[in-house]
């Protein structure tokens, strides 16, 4: 929709539907699709299919709501850096694109940085405005960071209940995400430990276990399951072990995950960081879960 007090002036669009109608057709769905955004029909669609692809997205965007520019903006960013992946990939083929782009965006007050993010001149946005997916990675990075800073001060942690670890994660992701995670809070069947939702969006949900063997834990992800909601597909479970052996026990864990009817795949296995990605099949979607032990004896 296009009006005269949009945000984001109609221009500015276009140069962003040259810049990435080039990526393939795939990556510019994924991308607006990260971003909560469906596309609408159009009476005159552009000629070319990836361009129309991304003319049908950016039709269905309220260019005068800040929340939906906001979230667009992180749409043209994930963009622009599928663009610069490709430019990287086949330098012979890389065009001038960026300064197109930063002469369109200055029009609009904003800029474009190094690391390609979008930002208003003087101004500050902080990036887990980008989209629901970087924001779910960037969210679990912190819980690993949380994890790690635990681990070393055990004495701190070593008497707290689960609710109090819990509290203790949900500082960890407000001082960055600006008090946008909540605890306890009423999700799908019932209230999940760790919420994180931008705007009226649902990045990640949490369920805090500590460590009582595979059937506890397989209980957990019945648990974790209900309380999503009709389009939750990001999770995460704080495992908190106080046992010795604590790679025993995480490899029980995983071993559960893979043992759990809703298992689908697993995915990433970052030993190094200690957390372990897999896909559950819930309701015929798929689902990330993803597993941070904290090794807490």
């Amino acid at each position: 929709m296009t009006s005269a007090s949009d945000l984001i002036r109609p221009t500015t669009r276009r140069q962003f539907l040259e810049t990435a109608k080039s990526l393939k057709k795939a990556t510019i769905e994924a991308c607006w699709q990260d971003g909560g955004f469906l596309p609408v029909a159009l009476e005159n669609p552009p000629s070319t299919e990836r361009a129309a692809m991304f003319a049908s997205y950016s039709a269905g965007v309220d260019w005068t709501d800040e929340q939906h520019v906001e979230r667009a903006l992180g749409v043209f960013e994930a963009l622009l850096r599928e663009k610069k992946a490709d430019d990287d990939r086949y330098p012979h083929a890389a065009g001038n694109w960026c300064d197109g782009v930063q002469q369109a965006l200055g029009q609009d007050g904003y800029q474009l940085t190094e690391r390609l993010q979008i930002v208003r001149f003087g101004g500050w946005r902080p990036e887990h405005a980008t989209s629901d997916a970087e924001s779910y990675q960037l969210a679990v990075r912190l819980l690993v960071g949380a994890r790690n800073q635990m681990e070393r001060l055990p004495a701190l942690v070593a008497s707290l209940p689960e609710e109090r670890l819990r509290d203790i994660l949900l500082v960890s992701l407000n001082a960055f995400f600006e008090g946008e995670s909540t605890g306890e809070t009423l999700n799908g069947k019932g209230k999940t430990d760790l919420l994180l939702r931008i705007g009226d969006r649902n990045v990640m949900v949490g369920e805090c276990k500590i460590w009582g063997g595979s059937v506890a834990f397989g209980q957990a992800i019945d648990q974790l399951l209900g309380n999503l909601g009709a389009y939750d597909t990001q999770t995460v479970i704080p495992l908190f072990i106080r046992e010795k052996d604590p790679e025993g026990m995480t490899q029980r864990a995983a071993d559960a995950v893979k043992d759990h009817p809703a298992y689908s795949s697993t995915g990433s296995m970052d030993a190094v960081n200690r957390k372990y990605e897999f896909v559950l099949d819930h309701g015929g979607r798929g689902v990330t879960l993803t597993v941070v032990p904290f090794a807490l004896a």
